[in-house]
């Protein structure tokens, strides 16, 4: 357990972040299930608060509540998983900055495109922006078919079979892990470190520039279906 804190110190300091504060939902609840009464008080995100009462916090926080042990085990195991590979190779910063802002990027995709009473917690947005990164390394790969490409392999058919399952689910956060998978994917070419990746991906002034346009766009558009959403 040390020696797993030293390599992949953000990975294990996420799990122990999110099993703490599961204690703290159970504390709260008095049982293992966690009501919606329970996840909106203690951060999770439910539109009308945000945008009526702008508590723009919870855009971060439902990331880090969960619904019930099952399904914070899931995502322990599948983070744990990812981080063991990613965040040796992003970088311990940059690994969880793109975990935070694909959390915050599927709330955002959320928000005009769920039903508004809906309420939104887990880790699973985070999640799948590490499985967007680890795509987008394979994508940016200057070998073809290489090691990076044969390592994601496994988890292209994991997010597909996961998408597929959460479109016949209509309880599952579909538009949020879309949202997560997209900026985890948006975000790696923008922030990989130049100098210590051109031997392995391409990654050049062009696809960052494609990339932050692409982001620009899909910002735009967001806020336009927001304010069609909610008349803000």
């Amino acid at each position: 357990m040390k020696e797993s804190f030293k390599q992949i110190p953000i990975t294990m300091g996420l799990i122990s972040l999110l099993v703490l504060v599961f204690l703290l939902e159970i504390v709260q609840e008095g049982a293992l299930t966690i009501t919606v009464e329970t996840m909106v008080e203690l951060g999770g995100f439910f539109p009308p608060m945000v945008i009526l009462n702008h508590e723009w916090w919870r855009f971060i926080s439902a990331g880090f509540l969960h619904a019930s042990f099952l399904h914070l085990a899931t995502n322990l195991v599948m983070i744990h998983y990812m981080g063991t590979v990613l965040e040796k190779a992003l970088g311990f910063w940059r690994y969880g900055l793109i975990f935070l802002l694909s959390v915050i990027g599927a709330n955002l995709v959320s928000l005009p495109l769920v039903e508004p009473m809906t309420v939104l917690v887990g880790a699973s947005g985070g999640l799948f922006g590490l499985f967007g990164a680890d795509i987008m390394l394979a994508i940016l790969e200057k070998e073809r078919g290489g090691w990076w490409w044969q390592h994601v392999k496994p988890i292209l058919a994991l997010v597909l079979i996961n998408l597929v399952l959460n479109s016949i689910d209509s309880t599952a956060g579909l538009w949020g892990h879309c949202g997560g998978f997209m900026t985890g994917m948006i975000f790696t070419p923008l922030l990989l470190p130049g100098a210590q990746v051109a031997r392995y991906f391409r990654v050049d002034l062009k696809i960052r520039l494609l990339v932050g346009l692409f982001l620009i766009s899909g910002l735009v558009i967001l806020g336009q279906l927001v304010m069609r959403q909610f008349g803000a």
